[in-house]
């Protein structure tokens, strides 16, 4: 036997054997997270893919911030444009 080579055990104790399903049971838990992480860009081995993904979240959290304060801002300068035009009126 060389001396990369692990012995043979023919008759694993009870030990060896818990060990050995302890491994087993952690390789599944690790097949089924790995079955339950998402497929996206911003987890992508690639760093480009990794920046435009980080870039598109930016955008879209930009657009969720920036619609309603936009829509806000057009309604406030509506009715003040409307309390312009009555006070202008002269009535």
């Amino acid at each position: 036997m060389s001396e990369n080579e692990a012995p043979i055990i023919t008759t694993p104790s009870a030990e060896v054997e818990t060990l050995e399903n302890r491994v087993q049971g952690l390789e599944d838990q690790l097949e089924t997270l790995e079955a339950r992480v998402p497929d996206i860009w911003i987890l992508s081995d690639n760093l480009l893919k990794r920046a435009f993904g980080v870039y598109g979240y930016y955008l879209l959290a930009a657009l969720i911030i920036a619609i309603p304060i936009f829509a806000c801002s057009m309604l406030g300068l509506f009715f003040f444009g409307l309390l312009a035009m009555v006070a202008g009126s002269g009535y």
